[in-house]
């Protein structure tokens, strides 16, 4: 499982939504997946269409701009996402 894409962050009070594409259908796992955008894990995730998920955080006041997105699974922090494709701004 790999971000293909990242859609959009959108601001609304204090959530951030994150729209998100994968390379393929996120697999059950005992865990779920999970969206690290820097130190900030994000898990409520739902699904919006084919290979496209919503990841949803009320930790707005916790993200900094040019933070890491790294698609992961809860739990397994990535190890080096310094070199990530896709950065936080809002």
């Amino acid at each position: 499982m790999s971000l293909r894409g990242f859609v959009s962050s959108l601001r609304s009070g204090d959530a951030v939504e994150f729209i998100v594409t994968t390379d393929g259908p996120i697999p059950g796992r005992a865990v779920g997946p999970a969206l690290y955008v820097g130190d900030v894990v994000v898990t409520e995730v739902t699904t919006v269409g084919p290979n496209t998920y919503r990841f949803v955080t009320l930790a707005l006041k916790r993200l900094k701009t040019n933070a890491p997105i790294v698609l992961s699974w809860t739990g397994q922090r990535p190890r080096d996402s310094k070199d990530a494709a896709f950065r936080y701004t809002l």
